[in-house]
């Protein structure tokens, strides 16, 4: 038998450092946004649904529609990129290409683009979760 819990659009959190408000946490393949600060080892909370606004990288245009990730490195929300095979040097595939980069810390899959944002805007707003 299955038992209604609660709505869904919050679920308890307790981090295991202080977490500031507005920042993406991902438990799984669950990704919330706190919605205030939590102190280390302290119940709080985090949003399932919602529309965000985050900042996005100077110069870049996300397309409404577009899926979007959170970057800890930067703080901003950026268009997930489509991957392209193909060897295009400089990766160290080849005996005269440069050494491999450093891998990129793990991006936040975090949602759609809810309107497009052009190469001025300092911002992207976002449809949480999708």
């Amino acid at each position: 038998m299955i038992t209604y819990v609660q709505r869904g659009d919050i679920l308890d959190y307790t981090p295991e450092t202080d977490t500031p408000a507005g920042t993406p946490v991902k438990i799984g393949d669950i990704v919330g946004i706190t919605k205030l600060d939590i102190k280390a080892g302290q119940l709080g909370a985090i949003a399932l649904t919602g529309v965000y606004e985050a900042p996005k990288p100077e110069g870049e245009e996300i397309a409404a529609g577009a899926a979007v990730a959170y970057d800890p490195a930067t703080g901003a929300v950026s268009a997930v990129q489509a991957v392209t095979g193909g060897d295009t040097g400089g990766d160290g595939g080849d005996a005269g290409g440069d050494p491999a980069p450093e891998p990129a810390a793990e991006k936040i899959p975090v949602g759609i683009a809810v309107a497009a944002a052009g190469a001025s805007d300092l911002t992207v707003r976002f449809l949480l979760g999708f």
